[in-house]
């Protein structure tokens, strides 16, 4: 998934990055991509899989948190 996301989500200043000069239909492509990509992923977990916290280095999440925050 990392490639359709080349851009980086912060700029230097630490302001939201700005895609410019991409025609909708290819911003569209890519969320259909994703949303494929996840609803994959979570379709193969087990309940206790959904609820199984993943840690980061920053914080742990759930993938159950990850949907619903989604959402």
């Amino acid at each position: 998934m990392k490639e359709l996301f080349a851009t980086d989500v912060r700029d230097d200043q630490g302001h939201l990055s700005s895609v410019r000069g991409v025609p909708p239909v290819d911003h569209l492509q890519r969320l259909d991509r994703v949303r494929e990509h996840l609803v994959t992923s979570f379709r193969e977990m087990t309940p206790e899989e959904f609820r199984r916290p993943r840690s980061f280095p920053a914080y742990s999440v759930t993938p159950e948190w990850v949907l619903y925050h989604l959402i």
